[in-house]
């Protein structure tokens, strides 16, 4: 995994203290400072926010929007 470009990240909070959750999106926050992009899938809505640019809300499966994190 020498320089990756993309990382796909399921469920990051899922079974961690919120202390270490809390790492892990500091990471994320300076691995989109170089230039690396993360496609996140995360339950925590308020965590994942944090960290995002664009969003996408699904809701039984299907998209309920789909925007900046902003927004």
């Amino acid at each position: 995994m020498s320089g990756p470009r993309l990382w796909f990240v399921d469920e990051l909070s899922l079974g961690l203290m919120p202390k270490a959750a809390g790492l892990f999106i500091e990471v994320l926050k300076q691995l989109r400072g170089e230039g690396v992009t993360t496609l996140l899938v995360e339950q925590n809505t308020k965590r994942a926010l944090r960290v995002a640019d664009d969003v996408c809300v699904l809701a039984s499966g299907r998209s309920v929007f789909t925007g900046t994190a902003e927004a």
